[in-house]
């Protein structure tokens, strides 16, 4: 009986057994990334929320690849050199390597599963050969994403071209390599043509260098028109530098929709990335600046610092939507300003309430203005707006324009205007393009000092009872 006891212990010990996630040191960590295989490494700070809230699943992701890979951690607090000598800005990051060399970031969704997927690919070959139309159905159902390498053998320039860079997609794509012209016949031979589970598929029209081929694959990684969640933000997040389109769908015929216009999102690919997103249901048309009645389905154009509205009093389709795509890129459409309604009394005790609408014309007046700039919900601008109220009342004149802005509701230029928190308080000087920030103690004599430095007219209080308000 004893015996069955202690067997019995014995058995349920070794079922217990987990990965053990190695623990990286400076002294270590060349030799543990360097050995054959991969290594999947967590740089991380233990004070770091994030990182707490990832351990339990980094640690299942290895229990998930223990007898194939090797997941290990680094502490940044501890190994602050180490960590700069992989360029660690922020945690946690997450890294691949292989004999070595890092072939990968991974930024997507941080639980186990997701971990353990990505991993794998980087395990599989970076191409599998498909020698029958049974074979490639087989691959396509299997696989979300497809990427065929049609071409007459692994050595031609095609597939050196793309070999390069194959790496670099594992993740995303599963490559799959055909020489007999008879497979996929639809598809022509020296070809690359990515499926997409769901969607129509894309064929690479590029010439065969390394950049080429990456706009393509990145493009290629998400549908014609596609959808946020956690696991294509970090490809939308790549595609950023390019212009996106936003179908703002209604509640009804969403699929009829979708269909209709993904011939425009085709046609303009290289232009313009959609993205279709159900706006009626929440507050994206109105974080995006659409008037209240608009029609849906609606259809705006993003950029890096300006959006631009397709008609909003009627309904965006394929048709609508080409005539507008053809006119913005002709240069032809005005960008949306998102802004507050004007203030029937905008200058209040010296302070002046900007919104987007008004903003630039404040600035065309040729007059020294200080901009105060924040967000309603921030600590530090619910505690900075009486001192500034204060310094409003005390020095607003007919040469100074003292204003304050909402920017989580009102449009501003963003090159003007570098914010990179809140509050931001800049000053410009008048018949100026320049905007000169504040960095001193938000009091009113601070603030009075720094006016007095960069105005070009005298700034002396309008107000002599104002006192000094301190934070």
């Amino acid at each position: 009986m004893k015996f069955i006891l202690v067997l019995l212990a014995v058995v349920l010990l070794l079922k217990s057994v987990s990965a053990e996630v190695v623990v990286l040191t400076s002294e270590n960590i060349n030799g543990t990334i360097g050995k054959d295989g991969l290594t999947f490494v967590k740089f991380y700070a233990p004070w770091c929320g994030h990182c707490q809230k990832a351990a339990p699943e980094f640690s299942k992701a290895s229990d998930i690849l223990k007898d194939t890979a090797t997941f290990a951690e680094l502490n940044c607090d501890d190994e602050k050199e180490t960590c700069a000598r992989f360029e660690i800005d922020g945690f946690p990051k997450f890294m691949i390597f292989q004999k070595g060399v890092k072939v990968s970031d991974y930024d997507g969704p941080r639980t186990a599963s997701a971990m353990a997927n990505f991993a794998k690919a980087y395990l599989a070959p970076d191409t599998t050969s498909v020698n029958s139309n049974e074979e490639f159905e087989n691959a396509k159902n299997e696989n979300p994403k497809i990427c065929l390498i049609k071409t007459k053998s692994n050595e031609t320039d095609l597939a050196k071209s793309i070999g390069e860079i194959i790496l670099k997609y594992k993740s995303t794509f599963h490559f799959v390599l055909v020489t007999d012209e008879k497979v996929s016949p639809d598809d022509s031979m020296e070809s690359i043509t990515v499926y997409r589970k769901d969607d129509d598929k894309e064929v690479f029209d590029g010439d065969l260098n390394s950049e080429a081929l990456i706009n393509f694959l990145d493009k290629a990684s998400i549908m014609f028109i596609g959808s946020l969640t956690p696991e294509t933000i970090p490809l939308y997040s790549k595609l950023a530098r390019d212009k996106v389109g936003i179908l703002l769908l209604g509640q009804e015929k969403t699929e009829e929709h979708v269909a209709d216009i993904r011939s425009v999102a085709k046609k303009y690919r290289n232009d313009i990335i959609f993205i279709g997103v159900e706006s009626e249901t929440n507050e994206v048309s109105r974080n995006i600046g659409l008037p209240s009645d608009t029609v849906f389905p609606a259809f705006v154009i993003t950029s890096q610092s300006s959006i631009y509205a397709h008609p909003t009093d009627i309904q965006a389709n394929s048709r609508t939507i080409g005539d507008f795509i053809e006119k913005h890129l002709k240069g032809e459409v005005n960008p949306l300003i998102r802004s507050q309604p004007i203030p029937k009394e905008p200058t209040k005790d010296g302070l002046t309430t900007l919104v987007g609408k008004t903003l630039d014309s404040y600035l065309k007046e040729g007059k020294d203005m200080l901009i105060y700039i924040y967000a309603p919900s921030c600590g530090h601008c619910q505690k900075f707006h009486p001192v500034y109220d204060e310094f409003a009342k005390a020095y607003g004149s007919d040469d100074l324009i003292i204003g304050k802005i909402d920017a989580t509701a009102n449009d501003f230029n963003r090159t003007l205007f570098n914010v990179t928190g809140y509050p931001t308080v800049c000053f410009i000087p008048a018949k100026s393009n320049e905007a000169i920030y504040y960095n001193g103690d938000r009091t009113v004599d601070d603030l009075a000092s720094f006016v007095k430095e960069h105005m070009k007219g005298p700034a002396e209080p309008t107000n002599e009872d104002t006192e000094d308000g301190d934070l």
